[in-house]
Parts: C-alpha cells; structure tokens; sequence
C-alpha cells in the first residue's frame, strides 16, 4: 500500500504539539496541527480509555499464548527475522532498535543492543510479547501503521501516551501475496533524534519481504505441481511447461531449460509470451483433460505435437501443464525476443584493483552492499569504474546467478527512455514490433539493473521509476497489464545528485528510493599511489603475455600527469603505449599526443602549485588545440562531455566559443 495524503511525514514543532495534546487532553479541545491520521489515532485511543499519562504496555501475553501466536505467524516471522538482522548490521551501534509486530500490533521480535532493549523494556515494558497496539499504549508509529495501512516515516512529540513523547519510532506496514495487512516492521530509539537512513533501510527491507513473500507463493505452487507430476516429470525428455491461469509461467522442465537455454528461476511467474518462442495460441485455447492433439510451433516453423495436457489446481488457480514432444524438432531453440544483456564474465571484487586507503574504503562497503538487497548509487566521476562495482556487487550477492543488465540513461533518446526501460506492448506506436517488447526491468527479472547516469533522466520518466521501485511492477507503454518484477536496482552518477534535489532537477522521493547505500569513487588522482599498479595490471592486460616496461620518463609522465579520464583514460593510454612499443620498453613517444603535450608544457610552465592547476592547465591546451571542440575534447581527454562541461565551469574555462561549441 502507498502512503495516504495524510499520512505522518513529518511533525510541527514540539511545543506545537505539546500545546494541541494538552489542550485535547484537559478540555477535548480538537486538534488542528498535527496530522489527520494522528489526530483520528487520538480520538481513538481516547474512547478506548488509554491514560494519556501513562506509556507502559500492560497487555502482555503468557508464554503458552506467546508460542502459539509465533507459530500462527511463523512464516511471517521467517520471513522478516533474516531482513531485520541486516538492518541491525547496519545501524549496529546507533542506540536503534528493530522490531517486527503482527496484525494485532503484538511484538513478535525484536533486534538491538542488549543495554537498549533492556531500557525499552524497564521503562515502557516494550518486548516480545507486549501488545503495542492503541488499546495498548495510544499513538504510535506501529498503531497508526495499523489502523491506517500506511508508512509512517517519523513519530515522537505526536503520541498520545506523555512517557514516549520523549521517544521516537518509525513504522513500515508489511502485505502478503494476497496484499492483506500481517504485520509490521519498525525501529525506536529511547529520544527524539530518529535516524533517516535507517528508516531508508527499513524501506528496502520491506520491498525484500513482500517479494519473499511472492516468491514463496510461486515456490508453493510448484511444489504442488511436483507432488502431482513426478510420474510424468521424472526421467522424460519431452519438453513440458506449465502455465498458470493468468498466463504465467509456473515451472518448466530440464528438457525446455535445454531447448529455451534459460533456467526454470528465471521464468518463474513471467508471461509465457514474452519468455518462450511459442506460439501463444496453443496457450490460449480450451484446456483437455489429456488427450493428445494439437501441436506447438516455435518461431522458426519447428513443429513440437502437443503429447498430453493436464489440469490441475493450485494457491494460484488453475494450471495447465503441457508436454510436448521432440520429432522433426532440433534439440536447442534460440530465443529471438531481446534477451537480458548479462555480464559477458562474471566481475568479482578481486579483479578491483587498488590498494590506496580511499579506494580500500569504499571497496569494504560495496562488498557489504552486497550482502543485502538494499538498492545501492554510485557517484563518481566519468572513468573511476562505476559499472565495474555494480557488477562486482552483483556477482558477489545473492542474485549473482540472474541476469545483470545495464542501461545509460544519459545514451537514451527522451522519447525512448520508458519503451526502454519498461517495454511496449504490441502496436503501441509507429514501427513498434507487432508482438511487443520486453524492457529492460523485465529483462533483469531475479537479477539486477543497473541504470548508469541516472541523473539524466527525464522528470516523466522518474515518475515512472518510482512507481515500479514502489509497486514492483511495470506497466509497457501502450498496454494496461501489471507485469511482476523481481529486480535489485543499482543506479550510478558522475552529478552531485543532493545538489541536483535542491534545485528541483530530480525527484527527491526518487533520490532517497535509489539513495539507500551510497558509494563515493575517488578520482584517479586521489588515489595516485595506484597508478603503478595500475599501470602493471594494464600491462598485463594488454601485453597478451609479452613483456613491457617503461623508462624513466615515461614513469614520471604516468605519476605526475592529472589524468581527468580517470581509470579509463590511463587504461586506453596504455593500450594505446603497448601497441607502439614493439621492442617491450614503452616511451613518452609512444604514449597520446595529449599526454606528450601536457609534459611539454609542464617544462615550459615549470610545474604547477597543485593538482586542480595542473588538471586546469591541461584541459585548457586540450581545448585550445581542437578549436574547443567540446566533443572532439572529451573524446582525446577520455571523459564524458558532461564531466568536461562540469570540469570547465569548476575552473573558469567558459568562453563564447565553448558555448558556442556546445551544439557540436
């Protein structure tokens, strides 16, 4: 569920409300400043005769009833426990405490320092087994979640119970597969300095909760198949797909994982047109009881008869599981929609290379990053290997067997930015393909996206974003269907993307959706202390077994040039260097002409004050050489346009032909 209009995003001022409570306390007066939501929850725990005064919950359940309510919300329990200790990980040592209730608003785990549960529990009796509902303790983030089905980022002068006016709580509501209330997941702190980027976290751990919560249905449906068919499945090579009454694909066989080259996981709850190369006719016709007749034909004009056809039923309805024979078919089917753009290699953190402390640094949290499901962005300048630690962070966790899929949203033309993203259906526009297309979050279903330059795009397609990270679905464009996806996004920027908020350029909601772990990659230069190692890995890199040195001034040049391309600019000067130094020892002669210019320079100019002068100086010949060519610059320099326009204005460098050349 979303956030109501009303819902608690943030509270007036303490003595504001302190002045509304007495007086709705004292004399019944209604309350006009605090939130609609706050002030019903009031209302309500008032007729419910909770003393306003007080703030320890005396609702406390036996051990027998204890057990017997976890075991009725064991999977709930199950579920959310494994989430809770990643947001505990996370803000170990901020005084924080997690907690998990049921519908009924009961605690049924709670995770956090030793000192500061035993202080919630002297105080206001809150551990597991206490209710905390209104009939409990009156307002509070958890009551108001409940009795609204809604967020509540923030709760703490505004309860009702005078004792936790001094504490502040936040509160997420958690929904099944069949979108019913069951709980919900929270944090408090003993004062009223609540920790956003916790309850960001909390977030992105209920977006993981509620897909686990799907994912287990579609595990419980094809448990069920398999108890049913395993005379059927066990041992035959036939190809066999079974598909929900929605369309969906609840399971296939090894033989179709061979035929499809694709893996059961990843078609699992997907539409079957949009994943297999059949005909969908065969899918939409009056199901049998298990007579052969009928064929399925693939895209290629194959013909695979139809054997036998069974209907069953399961959580999810009907399901018709067919099976399909072999003849006069090959033994392997391409597919010819798009297919995902997986990593070509899987890219592990070990082939991150550094060992400068800043680079060590944010290495050490990425690879936290990837132990959970927390959406991750990335800010860096162009060249400092943002794609490169989003595709570590993939292989390292537990996706790492999906697809991983990167797109450029600066690359995208405006009109084609949701087509790509979120597909089209059949027909939506002029030239469209008739079947349709899959996008790109449907491609990385069970995988991770990577929306690199995320800061370039369109504001209407921002609105779109947000609505798939919130409802984890995706509508194409031109078509009305909700498409489930199961996706991690990773998103990168070479912008100061906080700045970008500030000046109503991009979606602060957005922002902090995709702002969850933050990733800052040093520049090049500093981490100069790598750029040896760098330079040996490159060698090596593009050596193909040869061996390279360089001499002494070549060493130099590498250790002192500014580099403004970052990683990527000293990887292509050295490939660039290996290919002219066919004796093995590379010289200033063989590397880019601008690096031979920019030392030239530097003996006439003597050498500069700093690095930023010399980055300056170097990007001004640059320019001054191509005409200021904006392109034709960024291009020699290694970097994107936009860093060099950034790069420009932070030194002053704009002229009218700079300007001018920006069209070019």
């Amino acid at each position: 569920m979303g956030q109501g209009q009303d819902s608690v995003r943030e509270e007036p001022d303490a003595a504001v409300i302190s002045h509304e409570w007495d007086a709705f306390v004292r004399r019944g007066t209604r309350p006009t400043k605090v939130a609609p939501c706050v002030q019903r929850s009031w209302e309500r725990s008032r007729a419910l005769g909770v003393d306003p005064f007080g703030g320890r919950s005396e609702l406390v359940l036996s051990r027998a009833e204890l057990q017997r309510q976890i075991a009725d919300n064991q999977r709930l329990v199950e579920t959310v426990r494994p989430y809770m200790h990643q947001v505990y990980d996370a803000a170990r040592g901020c005084h924080h405490l997690i907690y998990l209730t049921d519908a009924s608003g009961t605690i049924l785990a709670l995770q956090g320092d030793s000192a500061d549960k035993a202080a919630f529990e002297r105080r206001y009796n809150f551990k597991v087994g206490a209710s905390w509902s209104e009939q409990a303790v009156g307002t509070t983030a958890v009551s108001v979640a409940l009795s609204e089905d809604t967020t509540v980022p923030y709760l703490s002068s505004a309860k009702f119970c005078r004792d936790l006016q001094g504490t502040s709580c936040a509160a997420i509501p958690l929904h099944d597969d069949d979108e019913a209330l069951v709980g919900v997941l929270g944090i408090a702190t003993d004062s009223t300095d609540l920790n956003p980027q916790i309850f960001w976290l909390l977030v992105s751990a209920q977006m993981g909760i509620e897909n686990r919560f799907r994912l287990r249905r579609y595990e419980e449906d094809i448990a069920v198949l398999h108890h049913s068919f395993r005379s059927v499945l066990d041992g035959v090579s036939d190809v066999i797909v079974s598909v929900d009454g929605d369309g969906r694909i609840c399971d296939i066989n090894s033989a179709a994982e061979e035929l499809l080259d694709l893996r059961s996981k990843q078609v699992r709850g997907r539409r079957a047109e949009d994943v297999l190369d059949f005909s969908p006719t065969l899918l939409n016709s009056t199901p049998s009881s298990g007579g052969a007749g009928g064929f399925l034909r693939d895209r290629r004009k194959r013909i695979y008869p139809l054997r036998r056809e069974i209907a069953s039923a399961s959580g999810r309805g009907a399901v018709r599981t067919f099976i399909f024979g072999r003849q006069g078919a090959a033994s392997r089917v391409k597919r010819s929609l798009p297919r995902p753009a997986p990593s070509s290699s899987s890219f592990t953190f070990d082939e991150l290379v550094g060992e400068d402390p800043a680079f060590l640094a944010v290495k050490a949290q990425a690879q936290v990053a990837a132990s959970c499901e927390a959406s991750v962005l990335i800010c860096g300048e162009s060249g400092t290997g943002k794609e490169l630690f989003a595709r570590a962070i993939h292989s390292a966790g537990a996706r790492a067997g999906g697809p991983f899929v990167a797109i450029n949203c600066g690359a995208l033309p405006r009109d084609l930015v949701q087509s790509e993203l979120f597909g089209y259906a059949p027909f939506a526009f002029t030239g469209a393909d008739r079947r349709g297309r899959a996008g790109c979050f449907e491609q990385a279903h069970s995988g991770t996206i990577f929306l690199d330059e995320i800061g370039e795009m369109p504001e209407d397609a921002q609105v779109s974003l947000l609505r798939v990270l919130q409802e984890r679905h995706v509508t194409r464009v031109g078509g009305s269907e909700l498409i489930p996806v199961d996706v991690r996004v990773i998103a990168a920027t070479h912008k100061e993307m906080f700045r970008q908020v500030q000046q109503g350029r991009f979606r602060a909601d957005l922002f902090w959706r995709l702002n969850v772990i933050d990733l800052q990659l040093p520049t090049l230069a500093e981490r100069r202390s790598d750029i040896p190692i760098l330079v040996d890995h490159f060698l090596r890199k593009h050596g193909r077994g040869a061996c390279f040195g360089l001499d002494r001034w070549t060493a130099e040049l590498l250790r002192d040039y500014p580099w403004p391309g970052n990683v990527r600019e000293l990887d292509n000067a050295i490939q660039r260097a290996v290919v002219f130094s066919p004796r093995g020892t590379i010289t200033v002669d063989a590397l880019p002409a601008h690096l031979r210019a920019h030392r030239a320079q530097a003996h006439r100019l003597h050498a500069p004050s700093s690095l930023q002068q010399g980055e300056r100086r170097h990007i001004e010949h640059v320019l001054r050489q191509n005409d200021y060519n904006i392109s034709r610059s960024a291009r020699i320099l290694g970097i994107a346009r936009n860093t060099l326009y950034n790069k420009i204005r932070r030194y002053g460098l704009g002229c009218a032909k700079s300007e001018q050349s920006a069209q070019d």
